[in-house]
């Protein structure tokens, strides 16, 4: 009799510390997310937390700096132009204050295949901008790889010449029309193609002074990383949804 007590205890006890270990984890779990649930400034963006309270923690805890100069819907409509019809010396502006600023590589995600305008204002726009590529050290300019009958999209020679590199934004898609994955290089040496790389790569790479090449034939070596490829080719994006 006190045998099956002290059984019944200990199985009691037992299913105890599971229930509360369980508790821990789901609370830990909870105070985690929470604390890096996205908070909203007054203005309705993102800006200064964009990881809620651990974004200290996460600033902190990265190596490689990276500053995203967004020209979000606030800023469009603060400026009363459409963004088709931004002046290109505002985006030289941005880039001169990066430069200033000690950027190491500067990335322009902006379609330059086209002038500003035909008024002489557009032009001296044109210019500017040309000019703050040209006095910037490591530009990498963004261009769409021509796919499915549609043309690729280049920038015009006034800016790609002062740019250190042209990278594609192109993006692949899976089956179910989602992206997961980003395509770093497009043909390498060994097929006896010029390898064009990605917009990301382009910056990634002036930015570290590594080279990405090929390591297997599902890999590629970037500095002391080995980066994993899926069996198409294209890298699994680490993406905190």
């Amino acid at each position: 009799m006190a045998a099956r007590r002290s059984s019944f205890v200990s199985n009691l006890l037992r299913r105890r510390y599971w229930a509360l270990a369980l508790a821990l984890t789901l609370a830990v779990w909870l105070g985690v997310a929470l604390a890096m649930r996205p908070l909203r400034e007054e203005g309705g963006g993102y800006e200064r937390n964009p990881y809620g309270l651990t974004t200290s923690l996460e600033n902190r805890g990265l190596k490689e700096p990276i500053t995203i100069i967004e020209i979000d819907e606030r800023a469009i409509r603060a400026s009363n132009v459409r963004l088709q019809k931004w002046p290109r010396d505002w985006y030289a502006r941005l880039i001169d204050r990066a430069r200033e600023g000690g950027a190491k590589v500067v990335g322009l995600d902006v379609y330059l295949s086209e002038e500003g305008g035909t008024s002489v204002e557009d032009k001296a726009a044109d210019q500017t901008l040309a000019d703050a590529i040209y006095n910037t050290d490591n530009v990498v300019l963004a261009q769409k790889l021509e796919a499915g009958g549609i043309p690729a999209i280049i920038p015009l020679p006034e800016f790609s010449d002062g740019a250190t590199a042209v990278g594609f934004v192109d993006l692949p898609h899976d089956s179910d029309s989602f992206v997961r994955t980003t395509q770093l290089v497009l043909g390498t040496q060994k097929e006896g193609e010029q390898a064009q790389f990605s917009f990301a790569a382009a910056l990634a790479q002036l930015y570290s002074g590594d080279e990405l090449k090929a390591d297997t034939d599902y890999s590629f070596k970037f500095g002391d990383r080995m980066l994993p490829l899926r069996t198409d080719e294209t890298m699994q994006l680490d993406f905190r949804g």
